[in-house]
């Protein structure tokens, strides 16, 4: 399997006035198995009196499930007591497309999406001393993880 893709990116920043600056990025993505996306992020920082400074962005962003995620199979036998005995049981990892996946109600693989929120408080002290404050949220969307254990003889 293979994948390939094209991706075209602008980025623009400006100092509007003396303490306010702000950028904002564009980035749109063709992959050949998982379609197209737009995503984006503007941002901006105003200095305080005093070496303080406020800054804040927002953003979205997308990944395309890697092709281990897609097609990674794996089995592993593990010795567990039942009953006393010690019975092997094999664990395995299977890829969405194959038909036990899909028997037990695997779906194919969406991208993630996010979008993402951020701001924070900087302060700095002449050269040698800065510090900052931030918060954030990401929310994503589509998550891809490995699903819940299904036990069958």
């Amino acid at each position: 399997m293979s994948r390939h893709s094209y991706a075209v990116y602008a980025d623009a920043e400006n100092q509007i006035f003396e303490p306010l600056t702000v950028s904002a990025a564009l980035r749109f993505e063709d992959f050949s198995d998982f379609g197209n996306t737009s995503n984006f992020k503007v941002a901006g920082r105003y200095k305080l009196p005093a070496g303080f400074g406020l800054r804040g962005s927002v953003s979205t962003g997308f990944r395309a499930p890697g092709l281990g995620q897609q097609f990674f199979t794996s089995t592993a036998t593990n010795f567990i007591t039942v009953a006393g005995v010690l019975t092997p049981v094999d664990i395995r990892t299977l890829p969405v497309n194959t038909a036990a996946a899909r028997a037990l109600g695997a779906t194919s693989l969406k991208a993630e999406k996010s979008s993402n929120a951020g701001f924070g408080v900087t302060y700095t002290l002449g050269d040698g001393f800065s510090a900052s404050v931030d918060y954030y949220q990401i929310k994503i969307d589509d998550r891809i993880v490995l699903s819940s254990q299904w036990t069958d003889a």
